[in-house]
């Protein structure tokens, strides 16, 4: 027979927001505000003592959610980058490197052993 948890030993709350600020989002907002009974001393001490913790949340949620617009452009940037270097870049390199080492010859194979195959294919993990 298997040995089961007991369920009532269970920590729901991070069952549930385990890998989703969202929803840890949603109930520190929903406890929070269900917490906010100013005539009740007990109740607004645990109040009191959650809010600390809750703004912070919210604050790295809110810098976390801004930011991903900011690392997903900064990808596509690099994305950009990649195939630039794929396209013009390379042609203009091997250019630059064909006016001081003649194609073939021991400098020109040096610095590009494969020609433009190395920079024109691949992906940009490679």
């Amino acid at each position: 027979m298997e040995n089961k948890l007991w369920h009532y030993l269970i920590n729901s709350i991070l069952t549930a927001t385990t890998g989703s600020y969202r929803a840890m989002r949603i109930i520190a907002n929903y406890t929070l505000a269900a917490l906010n009974i100013p005539l009740n001393t007990f109740i607004i001490g645990l109040y009191n003592n959650l809010l600390p913790f809750v703004t912070t949340f919210l604050n790295a949620y809110s810098a976390w959610v801004a930011s991903l617009g900011v690392k997903a452009s900064e990808v596509m940037t690099f994305y950009m980058a990649l195939e630039t270097l794929r396209s013009t870049d390379s042609k203009a390199w091997d250019l630059l490197i064909q006016a001081v080492h003649i194609k073939g010859s021991i400098g020109y194979k040096k610095l590009m052993p494969h020609g433009k195959k190395d920079l024109q294919s691949g992906s940009p993990e490679d």
